[in-house]
């Protein structure tokens, strides 16, 4: 098996069809599955995979969750079925734009040996969506992506199973916490491999208003500013990184809390809930931050 395509869905039924589609679409010389797992939906996706398992039985292989695992879980168990020599990702909610994608990208790591990862910049479907700040047609830099200049589209990695095999080894912390995502993906490869990211944009990144990405749910927001923020500063802690560049980056991370939270705001309002909000943000920063202090300063 040369490829197999990884795909957690949850709650997707108006969208899985465009995903399953471009993968389909596909022009590739290999061989390739697609690895599908429905987390409980609550909706029809689930029904809308048993017709396209139907129509295609010998190239899409799905799974259903009695319960539901959330997207950490659901995509470890998807990455224990994988049978490829490379992974590829498609969110159940995306799609993929060039119907080249997996033989182009097959090609690039079949000859370059070196290159762990390969992305692309993704097209968005959001009005005014600022283009991502990866440089295009080179190799993404950690530093860049650590302190926030910088990040990867799940839907367009193509990866070597080996290597996150290994990743996935040292993961539980990461899939125990709900953030086995691709910001840590990103990190892990740019620190111990080499990611190259292509010059052409090979998938849509779609953006939906309830999702826990693009919410105007305050409380969502701040759920999430902490995971991503947590996911530098556990990376940061476990992996052979200069002191001086974690405490850099650990002061960013408790400046943005700060700002995400209110917390300036609600100084002298100690007993209202963004307070409360903030200071529990905020305070596994001040015990990392005086940690890496301590360090840097000998």
């Amino acid at each position: 098996m040369d490829v197999s395509v990884i795909m957690p869905a949850y709650n997707t039924a108006e969208y899985i069809s465009d995903a399953l589609n471009s993968i389909l679409a596909q022009n590739f010389s290999g061989e390739y599955e697609i690895l599908v797992s429905d987390d409980a939906s609550s909706d029809n996706t689930l029904t809308v995979l048993r017709d396209y398992v139907k129509r295609y039985p010998d190239i899409i292989k799905l799974s259903e969750n009695e319960r539901n695992l959330g997207l950490s879980r659901n995509c470890e168990s998807l990455i224990k079925r994988a049978q490829g020599k490379y992974l590829a990702f498609c969110d159940s909610d995306d799609l993929w734009t060039d119907e080249n994608k997996l033989q182009v990208q097959f090609a690039f790591m079949q000859h370059n040996e070196d290159v762990g990862m390969i992305c692309s910049p993704d097209k968005v479907d959001a009005p005014g969506h600022t283009p991502d700040l990866n440089p295009r047609g080179n190799f993404l830099d950690f530093h860049r992506l650590i302190t926030g200049h910088g990040d990867i589209q799940n839907s367009s990695i193509m990866c070597r199973r080996d290597l996150f095999m290994a990743m996935y080894g040292q993961s539980e912390w990461y899939i125990s916490h709900n953030c086995f995502i691709d910001s840590y993906w990103a990190y892990w490869f740019t620190f111990h491999s080499a990611v190259w990211c292509m010059v052409q944009p090979m998938s849509w990144y779609r953006v939906r208003k309830n999702s826990d990405c693009h919410s105007t749910d305050k409380v969502k927001h701040d759920a999430l500013t902490k995971r991503y923020s947590l996911i530098k500063a556990y990376f940061l802690l476990t992996n052979p990184v200069a002191a001086e560049e974690s405490l850099q980056v650990l002061s960013s991370e408790y400046d943005y809390i700060r700002a995400c939270s209110a917390y300036e705001g609600e100084i002298k309002a100690r007993s209202t809930k963004a307070f409360r909000l903030g200071d529990a943000l905020i305070s596994p920063y001040k015990k990392v931050r005086a940690l890496f202090k301590k360090s840097v300063n000998g």
